[in-house]
């Protein structure tokens, strides 16, 4: 499959970006017609000047002169690929280690390095649910596929060579897909992450379509979050503790409670401040963290999660986010088990908000190994170990760096 035939969707682009782009291929006509003659391969006519001898000026006009054929089907080719761009252009992201190098837990974060166009994918329908990862690999000697790359849109499909041939990805399959079943991937906009309407608005500005997948025909429940999609709000009733439902024939009354002989409803109003309070203390804990001082900030998420106890379920992300700050702090303090206690707290909100069977929750069940490991805890280590390596075989394939890591942490249990 060639780039030059994906689609380009010129009737879909502003009239002000069309003038644009075709001004900045414009542009680089100019420049490159000042910089001297186009290279011997670009000679359509079949001539050279082979010569081996400085041209003269006379003969420097004459090649500038000679860009003009060369560079109209140049020209027409790079504003088309600029065209294509926009919904053909994959986004490559690395895990990047973040904080003091010397601190003895490392958090990270996902950061673009790249952006390719990969032809094969690019046939690929979309889905906010799809049914298959993405894994790149950089194509340096002995890099293998699995962590440090993954997709924000997707990629390729190729087989991994182990020797340097460039950037590629690997599309794995997630789910079961019987014969015949398309084959989907996300192109951003997932279902975990975003409510419908959001991913649907995003869909049709970027790539011109109207999505239709499963995820977007259910019934929806716009104004709860993604975590609302298999465990209601994750919201608590502040006097009875029952589960809090959206009102969503009045959307101005918020949420009520679930139990009919309680029936206290909260104001949406009510619920989002108490949750960016929420939000604010564990962007403070983090922050502390970053600075070596994880004693201070364990004292300000015991007083959030006391607090957070009245509103959030063990299923909504907050409640997640804070039992995994937890874990960090006491595994930055050294207390190992503390820190795994508090990281099994979070599986449920990811477990709810991704999937049980989601890359999120293999790298948060891998993460719960590394504590059991560093703590000692030979049999619950051993014990998490199964499903870690079912979970992360299954998105980024058994040669990933963390499977060689698992692999490495049970051997020296083993002994």
């Amino acid at each position: 499959m060639n780039v030059f035939h994906l689609l380009h969707h010129l009737n879909h682009h502003s009239p002000g970006m069309r003038f644009l782009w075709a001004v900045t291929v414009a542009t680089l006509y100019v420049k490159l017609s000042k910089a001297g003659p186009p290279p011997a391969s670009w000679n359509l006519s079949g001539s050279s000047r082979e010569t081996g001898q400085s041209p003269d000026r006379g003969e420097v006009e004459g090649m500038i002169a000679d860009w003009s054929p060369e560079l109209w089907p140049l020209g027409s080719a790079v504003l088309r690929h600029i065209l294509q761009l926009r919904c053909n252009a994959q986004a490559i992201l690395m895990l990047q280690d973040t904080g003091a190098a010397h601190s003895p837990v490392q958090s990270s974060q996902e950061i673009r390095i790249a952006t390719a166009i990969f032809p094969t994918l690019s046939l690929l329908n979309h889905s906010c649910c799809p049914n298959t990862s993405m894994v790149f690999s950089t194509g340096a000697s002995g890099d293998l596929p699995g962590s440090d790359l993954s997709a924000d849109f997707s990629e390729n499909v190729v087989e991994h060579s182990g020797t340097a041939c460039g950037v590629t990805v690997t599309v794995r399959a997630a789910k079961a897909i019987t014969p015949g079943q398309e084959i989907l991937h996300c192109y951003g906009p997932h279902s975990s992450r975003m409510v419908t309407q959001q991913r649907k608005r995003l869909l049709q500005e970027q790539y011109y379509f109207l999505c239709q997948c499963e995820a977007c025909t259910l019934p929806e429940q716009e104004e709860d979050g993604p975590e609302d999609r298999q465990q209601g709000s994750g919201l608590l009733c502040v006097k009875c503790k029952a589960s809090l439902k959206k009102c969503s024939k009045d959307r101005g009354t918020g949420f009520i409670c679930l139990q009919s002989s309680c029936g206290h409803r909260m104001s949406s109003s009510e619920v989002s401040q108490r949750l960016q309070e929420i939000r604010v203390d564990l962007v403070k804990a983090v922050d502390l963290m970053e600075r070596e001082r994880p004693d201070e900030a364990l004292t300000l998420l015991k007083r959030t999660r006391h607090q957070s106890g009245l509103v959030l379920a063990e299923t909504h992300p907050l409640h997640g986010e804070l039992a995994d700050a937890l874990a960090r702090a006491y595994a930055t303090m050294g207390d190992w088990n503390n820190a795994a206690a508090h990281l099994k707290h979070s599986n449920v909100a990811i477990a709810s908000q991704y999937g049980g069977d989601s890359i999120e929750m293999g790298r948060q069940l891998f993460k719960l190994a590394q504590l059991h490991f560093n703590g000692g805890a030979r049999g619950p280590a051993l014990s998490v170990f199964p499903e870690v390596r079912r979970l992360l075989c299954l998105h980024c394939g058994p040669q990933c760096h963390e499977l060689q890591e698992l692999q490495v942490m049970e051997d020296c249990l083993g002994r």
